[in-house]
């Protein structure tokens, strides 16, 4: 038998979602959901009166070296007498990357091995960059971890998963 928060962390590699507490019960929610809020220049930055003003939009990129070049997903198939299978994705404009491998104790067909694969290598370089703002709480006051945010500063749109909130 298997912890539960390993089966949790095992589906989520799979399925691409979030467990968020949403009024006193966990809920899991579906990443790549429409936006729920929209920030403006004037929204972001935010500081107490008289303070030094922070840097209203920070970006953080991890270096293309550490990310990984190929990604493989091994699972059980049921279409081979229930015996473990790989699918890989590979990153065509990428050199001098890593190999991941990621094992699912799911059973699951060589199409839905490769799209999990490609995917979650997908995935792997969006996250690789990270946004950072401080926003006014009123204008974010219904927005929780796993909420979908979209800003706009220099003229460019964003579109970010919220994965920390912190209330200052």
């Amino acid at each position: 038998a298997m912890p539960r928060r390993n089966a949790i962390t095992m589906l989520q590699a799979a399925y691409a979602f979030d467990y968020v507490p949403r009024s006193g019960k966990l809920t899991g929610i579906l990443r790549g959901g429409a936006s729920s809020a929209t920030l403006t220049e004037d929204d972001i930055g935010a500081h107490l009166f008289g303070a030094n003003a922070v840097e209203p939009w920070t970006i953080i990129r991890q270096p293309a070296g550490q990310l990984p070049e190929q990604l493989e997903v091994t699972f059980v198939d049921p279409n081979h007498n229930y015996e473990p299978s790989t699918q890989q994705a590979r990153r065509q404009a990428q050199t001098g990357g890593t190999v991941e491998r990621i094992t699912l104790a799911l059973s699951l067909t060589n199409d839905e091995g490769a799209e999990i694969a490609e995917t979650t290598l997908h995935n792997r370089h969006i996250n690789a960059e990270q946004y950072k703002t401080t926003a006014m709480p009123s204008t974010i006051d219904d927005v929780q971890p796993a909420a979908v945010l979209t800003t706009t500063f220099d003229g460019v749109n964003y579109q970010y998963r919220v994965v920390n909130g912190d209330v200052i």
